[in-house]
C-alpha cells in the first residue's frame, strides 16, 4: 500500500469517526479496499460486511457504543488492543449514597419535607452511610436533591434504594430545575424486599435537573444511592433486531443481523460513565464465540456478557469481570455471563470470572427449546462472583439438559455455589453431571435479608415447581461451607429440596464440609428439606463433615423427607467442637420423615451411629443397617455357587437368597429402626441366624449385625449335590436365581 492511500485511509477513519462520536455511525469498510478479507478499525464503528473480519488497530475510546454488528459471519479481532466503551463524561447526583456530611445531615440535600430524615452508619445498604427515615414524624417525607446538569440526547435512568415494610410506598421523580416539571417518575409499593426504583428518560437538550424521594409510611424507611446515570451503553451490540427499548440512542436500522459472531484477542472495558443495563457485549442471534477476550464492566445492574434467545455460545481463555454496587431487583438475575433461552450448545472453559453483583453464569433456558441433541460444558474456570444481593451463585441454571460441570474452582467473595433449579413452566434440568470440582462458599446478610433468613449452600438442587427429568450425578467434588457470627446463620455442603417423582439423584464420592463458628449459627455437610420416596435419591461413599451437624432430613424450605438412602458414608465430626453437635438431625416442625436409610456408614472423629437427635412432632421412620456377605465354599477352597441362604431375625422376619458364581451372595440388613416423633420406637433385629444349605448338606451361624462383615461356610463334602431351585426373599419379594 503506498503512502498516499495510507493517509487516504486515515483521513477517512478520523472523519468516520467524528461521525460516529456525532451520533451518526458510519461503515468504515469503504474506507479502504480490504487486504485479504480483513478490514482495520481504529474507532467505533458499525461493521457491516457480511463475513469480514475486522482487525482493530490501535487502542481507543468511545463515548457511548463502540461496535455496532449489522452483518452476519464477522469476526471483530481485538488484535490485543483495548476499547473503552461508555466513557462520557461523568454524570451523578451530588453525594447520591449519603457518604458526605455533617454528623446525622448529608452534604447536597433538601430535607427540609423530610422532619424524620437522618444520615446512619450503614445498616442495609452500600458504603459506609445511608439515610433513615422515621416515618412517625410525619406519615409523608419527600427528599430532594442537588441539581445535576444532563447533557442532551442520551438515555438516562435515575434510582433509588428504598426499604420499608410491605404496606409502604416510595415514588422517585426526576424534576427540571427551572419549573419543576416531572421529567420521569417511578412508583413501588409492598418495598419490604428493599428494591430499587428506576425512571427512564431522554431529554432532548441539556437540561438541569434534581431528584425528588417521596415516601410514604407509618414506620422506618432506609435509602440510599439515590442517582441518574446513562444507560444502555455497549462495547459491543450485536442483535438480529433493533430493540429500542435496549438501543435507544443508536440510530435507526443500524443493528441487524449478527448470525455466527466472533470476538478474540483483546479488552472491552467500560468507561468512566458507568451507564447502567449496559454490558461488554450485549448478543441475540445465532451462535457467539469469546475467546482469548477480558471483558470488564463497572456499572450498577449490568450484565457484562449478555446473550439472550441465541444459538450456541462458546467463551474460552478469556476472563469476565465486574465492579459493581448492586442490582435493582433481584429477581432478575444479573450475571457476569447471562446466557438466556439458549438453543444450542455452550461452552465456557479455561475462563476467569470475577466480581460482579449477583451470579457468575447464569444459565436459564426453556427445556423444549434446548434441544434433546444440545450440551453444556462448563470446564477448568475459575469461577469468584461477589453477591451483594440473594441469590448469588457462582452458577446458576434451570431448564438446561446434557450438562457436564466439572473440574471447575467455585469459590465466591461472598456467595453460594452451585443452583441447579426449576422455575416457571418449563425448567427441568436433566442428564446432568458435576464432577471435579472445589467449592467453597461464605454468605452475608443483604438490604432484602438479614442474616437470619438465609443459608449458603455449596450445590443447591431445587424441584419447585415439582418437575419430572430431574437426573443429576454428583462425584468426586470438594465442597466447603463455612459460616460465622459476621455471616449469615446457616452454612450447607449440599442443599436439596427434591419434590418430583421420577427424579434421580446420586451423590457419591465427594468430601462434603459444613464449618460454622459461633453462636445462633448452625450447619450441614448434607441436607435435605424435602424429597418424596419416588425421588430416588442416593448418597454414597462421601465424606461428610460437620461441626454442627452433618446429615439433617427436613428443615424449613421443605419440612418433609422420604426414601432417602445414604449408603457407605463417612460421617467426620468437625473443627472447633460443639457442644451442639450431633451426628445426624431429624425432622423439622410438624414434617414426617419416613423410609431413611443409613447404610454401611462410618464415624470418625466423635461422630456416632446412635448421636440421632429427633426434632419436631411429626412421625419419623430412620433404618441404620449393614451389609452382610455370605462366602460358600468346598473343602480346597473353590467357591460354591448356587447354595441357599437364609437369614432370620430376632423376630423371626427372614431374608433369603443364593450364592453367585463366585460362591457369594451380599445383602443389606437392619440393625435398628427408629420410629415415632422422638424416635423411641426402637426396633432391635439382632442377632441374626444364618443357614446355608448346598444340595442336601446344610450349615448355621449365629451373627451380630452392628457392621458391615462377611461370614464364611465350608462345606468339605459336595459330591452329588446340586444347586437349589429359585428361591423368594419374603423381605424385598422378588426372585433371586443361583
Amino acid at each position: 500500500m503506498n503512502r498516499t492511500r495510507i493517509e487516504s485511509f486515515r483521513r477517512a477513519l478520523r472523519l468516520d469517526r467524528r461521525r460516529f462520536l456525532a451520533g451518526t455511525a458510519v461503515t468504515i469498510a469503504a474506507a479502504i479496499a480490504p487486504v485479504a478479507g480483513q478490514t482495520p478499525v481504529s474507532g467505533p464503528a458499525v461493521l457491516d460486511q457480511p463475513g469480514e473480519t475486522y482487525v482493530v488497530t490501535a487502542d481507543f475510546t468511545a463515548p457511548g457504543t463502540a461496535f455496532v454488528i449489522a452483518a452476519d459471519d464477522i469476526t471483530l479481532d481485538l488484535n490485543g488492543h483495548t476499547v473503552v466503551f461508555g466513557d462520557a463524561p461523568v454524570v451523578r447526583v451530588p453525594n447520591a449514597g449519603f457518604e458526605q456530611g455533617s454528623g446525622a445531615t448529608p452534604a447536597e440535600w433538601d430535607l427540609s419535607a423530610a422532619p424524620g430524615a437522618r444520615r446512619t452508619a450503614r445498616q442495609w445498604y452500600w458504603e459506609n452511610w445511608e439515610l433513615h427515615v422515621d416515618m412517625t414524624a410525619s406519615s409523608v417525607q419527600t427528599l430532594r436533591s442537588a441539581p445535576v446538569t444532563l447533557p442532551g440526547d442520551q438515555t438516562y435512568i435515575a434510582f433509588g434504594w428504598v426499604r420499608g415494610t410491605s404496606s409502604d410506598s416510595a415514588t422517585l421523580r426526576v424534576r427540571r430545575t427551572s419549573d419543576g416539571a416531572v421529567v420521569a417518575e417511578s412508583s413501588r409499593t409492598g418495598i419490604n424486599r428493599g428494591f430499587a426504583l428506576e425512571a427512564r428518560f431522554k431529554p432532548a437538550a441539556a437540561t438541569e435537573v434534581y431528584v425528588e424521594l417521596e415516601l410514604h409510611g407509618s414506620s422506618e424507611m432506609w435509602c440510599d444511592e439515590i442517582d441518574i446515570k446513562p444507560a444502555f451503553q455497549y462495547g459491543v451490540a450485536s442483535y438480529d433486531w433493533q430493540d429500542p427499548d435496549l438501543f435507544p440512542d443508536l440510530p435507526p436500522g443500524q443493528v441487524k443481523h449478527g448470525a455466527r459472531l466472533t470476538i478474540k484477542n483483546g479488552v472491552l472495558r467500560q468507561g468512566r460513565a458507568q451507564a447502567v443495563r449496559s454490558a461488554a457485549v450485549k448478543s441475540k442471534g445465532p451462535d457467539l464465540t469469546i475467546t482469548g477476550v477480558t471483558l470488564e464492566t463497572n456499572s450498577i445492574n449490568s450484565n457484562t456478557l449478555d446473550y439472550y434467545w441465541g444459538g450456541g455460545l462458546t467463551i474460552e481463555n478469556s476472563t469476565i469481570t465486574a465492579t459493581s454496587l448492586g442490582v435493582f431487583n433481584r429477581m432478575s438475575p444479573v450475571a457476569l455471563v447471562n446466557a438466556t433461552r439458549t438453543k444450542g450448545d455452550v461452552v465456557i472453559r479455561n475462563s476467569t470470572i470475577e466480581g460482579g453483583a449477583q451470579q457468575g453464569i447464569a444459565l436459564y433456558r426453556r427445556y423444549a427449546e434446548s434441544g434433546s441433541g444440545s450440551r453444556i460444558l462448563i470446564e477448568n474456570n475459575t469461577i469468584k462472583n461477589h453477591e451483594k444481593v440473594t441469590n448469588g451463585y457462582g452458577i446458576g441454571m434451570t431448564g438446561c439438559r446434557n450438562f457436564t460441570i466439572r473440574n471447575n474452582v467455585i469459590a465466591p467473595v461472598f456467595g453460594r455455589g452451585l443452583l441447579i433449579d426449576t422455575a416457571g413452566t418449563d425448567g427441568t434440568n436433566s442428564d446432568g453431571e458435576i464432577y471435579g470440582n472445589t467449592i467453597s462458599v461464605k454468605e452475608k446478610a443483604n438490604h432484602e435479608f438479614g442474616p437470619e433468613s438465609l443459608q449458603v449452600a455449596g450445590i443447591r438442587l431445587r424441584t419447585y415447581p415439582p418437575k419430572g427429568n430431574f437426573r443429576i450425578h454428583i462425584h468426586d467434588n470438594e465442597i466447603t461451607a463455612y459460616t460465622d457470627e459476621s455471616l449469615v446463620s446457616q452454612a450447607n455442603g449440599i442443599t436439596a429440596t427434591l419434590r418430583s417423582s421420577g427424579e434421580d439423584v446420586v451423590i457419591e464420592n465427594n468430601v462434603i464440609r459444613s464449618q460454622v463458628v459461633g453462636a445462633g449459627r448452625t450447619g450441614q455437610a448434607l441436607l435435605f428439606e424435602e424429597t418424596l420416596a419416588v425421588s430416588n435419591t442416593v448418597a454414597r461413599n462421601n465424606v461428610l463433615e460437620g461441626n454442627h451437624t452433618i446429615v439433617r432430613f427436613g428443615d424449613f424450605d421443605g419440612k418433609s423427607t422420604s426414601g432417602i438412602l445414604l449408603d457407605g458414608n463417612t460421617l467426620r465430626r468437625g473443627t472447633p467442637a460443639r457442644a451442639d453437635f450431633r451426628s445426624v438431625r431429624i425432622g423439622y416442625w410438624n414434617g414426617t420423615e419416613s423410609g431413611l436409610e443409613l447404610r454401611d456408614t462410618s464415624y470418625e472423629s466423635g461422630a456416632d451411629v446412635d448421636d440421632m437427635e429427633f426434632i419436631g412432632s411429626g412421625t419419623k421412620d430412620v433404618t441404620v443397617s449393614w451389609y452382610l456377605t455370605v462366602r460358600v465354599t468346598d473343602g480346597s477352597g473353590a467357591p460354591l455357587g448356587g447354595a441357599q441362604v437364609t437369614v432370620t431375625d430376632a423376630s423371626g422376619g427372614t431374608t433369603t437368597g443364593t450364592t453367585g458364581s463366585d460362591g457369594t451372595w451380599t445383602t443389606a440388613l437392619p440393625e435398628y429402626r427408629r420410629a415415632g416423633a422422638s424416635g423411641a420406637d426402637r426396633t432391635e433385629y439382632n442377632p441374626y441366624t444364618v443357614t446355608v444349605r448346598y444340595g442336601s448338606a446344610s450349615s448355621t451361624q449365629n451373627v451380630t449385625l452392628d457392621r458391615s462383615q462377611a461370614v464364611d461356610f465350608v462345606f468339605e463334602d459336595t459330591g452329588g449335590n446340586a444347586p437349589p431351585s429359585p428361591v423368594r426373599n419374603n423381605r424385598r419379594g422378588d426372585v433371586e436365581t443361583p
